[in-house]
């Protein structure tokens, strides 16, 4: 649940600034776009009834043009006037349905926000409620339909492409493909974009889940090793503890360990014998567990002389299997040895064997 809500954040709050660009400076084009064809319905006027009307009001512009026009005006700009003016009344329009998903989108990404903000305060209620999961993929989904929309909203289709089908053909060579390929960009706007938002969305999570994996999963690591008791009649002793270093809690996990006499030389299997499992169960951030490893039978006076002449050494290794909230395949393999000291004596080290060490 930490990761969803951190996700949602960081992902609302990447669309809001760089998508809302798109729709801010869309807004800005189409006020330029109606400004522009204000003055082209004005200049066609003028070509129409041959007086100046760029200090009029426009109100009282179209209200000339109309009286000139039932007195009998047959210019033949008036087509083009009309043309202009039809485009020029329909601006106004085009500008609110972009004001009006800049507000839902930018309105509705501030809100999952603050929601996500305010949910790391309950990660522990919400996680236990069974529709958490359910709530989530509904906001996410909301979250893409909304900014596809938007995005449809904004780009629309191009004007110009249909103005310049003939300078696109007389093109030749690579750049008459290259015209006709933007043209049918220009054409599928609509299409292109929302395709292109969900690709950039889902890339975006992705992206954002591959982040937060590596600083919000659990991360078992062997803290230290104690209790070490190696002599005639014990059964080789050790302590080792397990740590959970990350910030998610490891599920169900699952040891597999074993300890064995054997050869300096000695390969070591791949994985830890399966018969041999303790459930450990949860180990929360920061938690620790410990895991006991001994031979099967006491050692003897002849398996400590060997150990202390080197001749054979005491592996001490394991298989600790684990799931988190990102994964059920984690993990962590660890193999000890007994060194024993210089000169016989009650203590000796445990350094790493240098093979079957994993962690994933």
């Amino acid at each position: 649940m930490l990761y969803a809500l951190s996700t949602l954040a960081q992902t609302c709050a990447a669309l809001a600034a760089f998508v809302g660009a798109v729709g801010i400076f869309r807004l800005q084009v189409l006020r330029e776009r109606y400004a522009a064809l204000e003055r082209e319905v004005r200049g066609w006027a003028l070509e129409a009834t041959r007086h100046d009307y760029w200090l009029m009001p426009m109100k009282e512009v179209l209200e000339r043009i109309e009286k000139s026009e039932k007195e009998g005006n047959t210019s033949p700009y008036l087509k083009s006037f009309k043309e202009a003016r039809t485009r020029w009344e329909a601006a106004p329009d085009q500008l609110a349905r972009s004001r009006d998903a800049l507000l839902i989108f930018e309105a509705w990404n501030l809100i999952v926000i603050l929601g996500s903000l305010a949910g790391f305060a309950h990660v522990p209620r919400l996680a236990a409620l069974s529709w958490s999961g359910l709530l989530c993929w509904a906001v996410a989904l909301i979250t893409v339909g909304i900014t596809g929309w938007a995005l449809v909203v904004w780009i629309g289709r191009y004007e110009p492409v249909e103005q310049n089908a003939a300078a696109n053909r007389r093109a030749t060579g690579w750049r008459q493909p290259f015209l006709r390929t933007v043209a049918w960009i220009n054409r599928q706007g609509p299409w292109v974009t929302a395709v292109a938002s969900i690709a950039i969305a889902v890339v975006s999570l992705t992206l954002a889940r591959q982040s937060n994996e590596g600083a919000y999963r659990a991360w078992l690591t062997v803290k230290q090793a104690r209790d070490l008791s190696v002599f005639p009649g014990t059964y080789g002793e050790v302590t080792v503890e397990i740590e959970n270093t990350g910030r998610s809690p490891a599920r169900d996990v699952r040891v597999h360990s074993a300890t064995a006499v054997q050869p300096r030389d000695w390969q070591i299997p791949e994985r830890a014998p399966l018969p041999d499992e303790i459930n450990v169960g949860v180990i929360g951030p920061g938690q620790v567990r410990s895991i006991q490893f001994k031979t099967k039978t006491q050692l003897t006076d002849a398996d400590v002389a060997r150990l202390v002449n080197r001749s054979v050494r005491l592996f001490y290794f394991a298989d600790v299997t684990y799931a988190d909230q990102f994964g059920s395949d984690r993990l962590l393999q660890f193999c000890l040895f007994f060194d024993p000291p210089a000169k016989t004596g009650p203590v000796g080290s445990l350094p790493n064997c240098a093979m079957h060490e994993a962690v994933r």
